[in-house]
């Protein structure tokens, strides 16, 4: 093997792998430390904690995918046909499914966590610019919710 296919084995089989497990327990890490804060008054009244829980939640759903989607189809190629063909055939099947269902549900969760930062955004944009609309719109909805 080469010097640039040593790298790159070396990158999808333990960097990726590394990676999406550290991001995916720091995701569950930040929803519990929000869903803990959420019980705080203050909190309560923004929907920025709902926003960033969901976001925290497809982040953490697009990495466990990655790794059925993106880690495992990779390490495919630097598998030794000749010397594991049993195992390369079980991966290359396993690979065929859940590409077939991850990736949609991969991209679903990526389109997802755009619109969540769109609506971050948004309302962060309208804090800014309006803040005391913002106010009384807060206010109008807990009185409409309340009713």
């Amino acid at each position: 093997m080469s010097t640039s296919e040593v790298i790159s084995c070396a990158l999808v089989i333990y960097v990726e792998p590394l990676l999406c497990c550290a991001g995916f327990i720091l995701n569950l890490t930040c929803i519990v430390v929000f869903l803990t804060v959420w019980s705080h008054g203050y909190f309560r009244k923004t929907s920025l904690l709902l926003y960033l829980i969901a976001l925290s939640a497809c982040n953490a759903i697009q990495l466990i995918l990655s790794i059925f989607v993106l880690v495992l189809p990779g390490a495919e190629q630097f598998i030794d046909e000749e010397i594991f063909y049993y195992e390369s055939q079980m991966l290359r099947n396993m690979n065929a499914i859940t590409v077939r269902y991850g990736y949609p549900l991969l991209m679903a969760s990526n389109y997802a966590s755009i619109w969540i930062l769109s609506l971050i955004c948004a309302q962060r944009y309208q804090s800014v610019c309006n803040p005391w609309n913002v106010c009384v719109m807060y206010k109008n909805s807990v009185f409409i919710l309340s009713c």
